[in-house]
């Protein structure tokens, strides 16, 4: 802002390009300046002549198993593409690897060359550096697979010689006859002959349609795109509302900050500056309230921005009966491709060397590394992320890809972790103060925490982690010993259900999850379990005829979280004097806010003692009288009097009737 400002306050200037230049770009300058400044602005509106124009054939079937299909054919008959992946990764079916792989066994006399993140920065890959060196080295193979490596300031404008053997004889024909043309003679043409992209919703529409310029030259181009992008990959909540967006971020700041200093008073002396730059985060919102709408239709974004830049689209031809078999085959020889490699490569990761501190922080900072370093890298990263008194298997490496790190962190915070929680988001909070000079950028800041987030979900679904407890009135009837049967029309699921419902808008901005008024109690407390890695386990359908219920039981989990837990608990024991909790799946309340609360000294057995459950007979701090407990979450109680009135109450506020 200050650079903006100092030059343009002078006789300084600022040149801006913008491949999709909208007034977003040009507005967010215009601000920063903070003084009027009108552009002087070049739009290029050309759109290409008839004769110029691609041609894109649009697949829209539920995968690109169709477009890998008839990308077969089309090297079999001596076409060279270009292909753009949207991922890399062994995991994706569909990504740079597996599809390489694919294509070396089905034509090893083929000379493909794999662009991507890690190979071009592979000494010992021929793709190593290529980038700045594309013209001169592509010519040299048959066909390219690249990554979202190449999307935008590259231009693959390279060229070979045809000898154009098909058209001598009629060359020689028209000759016979006094005509002479063309034919037959060498010329210069484009080095691929075709353009084909998946686009699996992890791009946006935008920079889909720039990968597809990437090849200047007017060849054909073959795309598949995801119906709907993935959620991940949306900015903040996923609003399309530059207002809501703005808003749903600062109150969840604003709920992170107060919390913290809740826990802590010395935080109310740090000026924490939560209007950092709100020019540059009001253009965040409103860019990233565009990718948002185009991510929720991605495949319909992508199509009519390649319309509208000029060009033709139109649908592939008609898929026979044998062509739907083919393209079921190809799907089925891919994901064979892609779970042979990828079980390799997490054996590698796994039998790698664990590095040194010094040794891994010089493998983070370089950039030209070998499969080797790679691997060894990885498993640095494993180590330190679940403890050095974890084995690293072949079986964690694939879990930890799958995101399960994310959900047992979560797991281990509101569990036995949970005296830890407030302390860890201090340190994330100080640790930001302290290197941004007390400014916040508020997106990075909230993704930083975890507190209010867990909070929420703790007031949800607190009692669903107590095995041992009843869902009814304390009783067991599962023929599983000491475990809880659980049915949709249960009061307890019913209350959760109900406060997720009216909660909707939180839950999409603090958990990321979308509740719509026809999700059953039993979709709802899945969709709360599923942010742990957990869920429950439906054993049957149990009630007399016309009344049948589903019946599910929550099982403690057995994947190895257990003791992963017992090293974070050593590890944060060593960085603060709270004493943990050992009962592994015992949960703490919001009472319980932070490690300095004398109400941690409150034993496991005198809450178990006190267990309020529906039906219960209670007395409520706030007025008169006895109220009976309707539901319950563990911290929210749903309790009614005499007369029929209900309300919601902490469950700290009340205390059990004795008999």
């Amino acid at each position: 802002k200050n650079l903006i400002q100092n030059n343009l306050s002078g006789d300084g200037k600022v040149y801006l390009a913008d491949a999709d230049l909208s007034d977003v770009s040009i507005d967010y300058i215009r601000s920063l300046a903070s003084f009027h400044i009108e552009p002087f602005v070049i739009v290029n509106d050309w759109k290409p002549p008839i004769e110029q124009r691609w041609t894109i054939h649009n697949y829209e079937e539920k995968n690109p198993a169709r477009l890998v299909r008839d990308l077969v054919n089309h090297i079999q008959a001596g076409g060279r593409p270009f292909i753009s992946c949207s991922a890399q990764k062994l995991k994706s079916k569909w990504g740079t690897q597996n599809l390489e792989s694919y294509l070396e066994q089905q034509f090893p006399d083929k000379r493909i060359l794999r662009i991507d993140s890690e190979t071009v920065a592979d000494p010992s890959h021929r793709a190593y550096g290529c980038i700045a060196h594309l013209n001169e080295i592509l010519p040299n193979y048959d066909l390219a697979i690249a990554s979202p490596s190449i999307e935008t300031g590259v231009s693959i404008e390279c060229e070979r010689t045809d000898n154009c053997y098909s058209e001598i004889p009629v060359a020689f024909q028209l000759l016979l006859q006094g005509i002479k043309t063309n034919l037959g003679q060498i010329k210069q043409v484009p080095h691929f002959d075709s353009v084909w992209a998946i686009a699996q919703g992890v791009q946006t529409a935008d920079s889909i349609r720039q990968v597809l310029a990437r090849i200047r030259a007017n060849v054909p181009r073959y795309l598949w795109a995801a119906k709907r992008g993935f959620y991940k990959c949306m900015v903040g909540n996923g609003a399309t509302v530059k207002k809501a967006l703005i808003a749903s971020t600062k109150n969840k700041a604003i709920k992170n900050i107060r919390l913290l200093q809740a826990a802590d008073s010395s935080l109310l002396d740090l000026d924490l500056d939560t209007n950092f730059q709100p020019e540059s985060l009001n253009t965040w919102a409103k860019r990233g309230c565009y990718i948002n709408l185009t991510m929720q239709n991605y495949r319909h974004s992508i199509v009519e921005g390649l319309i509208g830049e000029g060009h033709f689209v139109t649908a592939p031809n008609q898929t026979q009966a044998e062509d739907k078999n083919s393209a079921a085959e190809v799907e089925s020889q891919l994901k064979q491709v892609a779970e042979t490699k990828y079980q390799a490569e997490c054996i590698q990761v796994a039998d790698a060397p664990i590095p040194t501190d010094s040794e891994y922080q010089k493998l983070k900072d370089k950039r030209a590394k070998t499969k080797e370093e790679r691997w060894s890298e990885r498993k640095g990263n494993l180590v330190r992320r679940y403890g050095d008194d974890v084995s690293i298997t072949p079986e964690l490496v694939a879990k930890d890809d799958e995101g399960w790190y994310s959900k047992i962190l979560s797991h281990y915070y509101l569990t036995v972790g949970r005296p830890y929680l407030i302390e860890r988001d201090l340190r994330q909070l100080r640790a930001i103060s302290h290197t941004n000079r007390n400014r916040l950028w508020l997106p990075d800041f909230n993704r930083s925490l975890l507190s209010t987030p867990l909070r929420l979900l703790e007031t949800l679904i607190v009692g669903l982690l107590q095995p041992g407890r009843t869902a009814e009135m304390g009783e067991v009837s599962s023929p599983i010993a000491s475990l809880v049967e659980y049915r949709g029309s249960d009061r307890n699921l019913q209350l959760i259900a109900e406060l997720a419902k009216a909660n909707q808008r939180e839950f999409k901005t603090f958990l990321g999850l979308t509740i719509v008024e026809s999700d059953t109690p039993i979709k709802i407390v899945q969709k709360l379990l599923s942010l742990l890695g957990l869920k429950l386990i439906c054993i049957g359908r149990l009630g007399s005829r016309g009344q049948r219920e589903r019946v599910y039981i929550f099982e403690p989990p057995n994947d190895g979280r257990s003791e992963i837990f017992k090293s974070w608990l050593r590890r944060d024991s060593a960085l603060t004097q709270v004493e943990p909790n050992t009962n592994f799946y015992s949960v703490s309340t919001i009472g319980k806010d932070n490690n300095l609360s004398q109400s941690m000294d409150i034993k496991v057995e005198r809450e178990a003692q006190n267990i309020i459950q529906p039906g219960s007979i209670v007395e409520w701090l706030k007025a008169k009288g006895t109220w009976i407990v309707q539901a319950t979450t563990g911290i929210v109680a749903k309790i009614r009097d005499s007369y029929g009135k209900e309300v919601l109450v902490n469950c700290q506020e009340l205390n059990l009737c004795q008999e």
